[in-house]
């Protein structure tokens, strides 16, 4: 009986565990310096640093010697997510963006200037990269943020 109760609050434990690091996540939590400096050929990029953000919204940062940032921004989870996800087209129309809608990222996608912004499940995050006329050419930057909002989409999932 004593190991039927031990191994039944260990499983709970497991799972509050689990369930709080799924309620940790942050921007800085869903991408490492290391995956970033690989999706671009970067080495001079420093490692991540938080920062406060209003409205309970994440955002890290991922400073470049010269070469420009690199910057994460994370929703809180909501459940109006989508319906505000499904609002970007007139949104970025609005603001003059030429945008394009990216397949295969997240629940949606939308790309522009060196930036993408994604939706999974009730969170919607934004990868952009502030660069330099010596660094990345646009279509590599492009080809490196899908790359990058797939695998934090992945992590995104998982952690759910």
């Amino acid at each position: 009986m004593k190991r039927i109760i031990c191994v039944a609050a260990l499983g709970l434990l497991t799972t509050t565990h689990a369930a709080g690091q799924a309620g940790q996540l942050d921007a800085c939590s869903v991408l490492s310096v290391d995956e970033i400096r690989t999706a671009l050929a970067r080495k001079d990029l420093a490692p991540a640093r938080p920062s406060k953000a209003s409205g309970g919204f994440s955002d890290c940062r991922f400073a470049g010697s010269g070469s420009g940032d690199v910057r994460i921004t994370m929703s809180p989870s909501a459940p109006g997510a989508k319906d505000d996800f499904e609002l970007k087209p007139q949104i970025y129309k609005d603001e003059g963006k030429k945008f394009e809608k990216v397949t295969g990222i997240g629940d949606g996608a939308y790309y522009w200037d060196d930036t993408i912004e994604f939706r999974v499940g009730n969170r919607i995050v934004s990868i952009w990269i502030n660069r330099t006329p010596r660094t990345e050419a646009s279509a590599s930057v492009k080809t490196a943020l899908i790359s990058l909002a797939r695998r934090a989409t992945d992590r995104l999932r998982a952690a759910r």
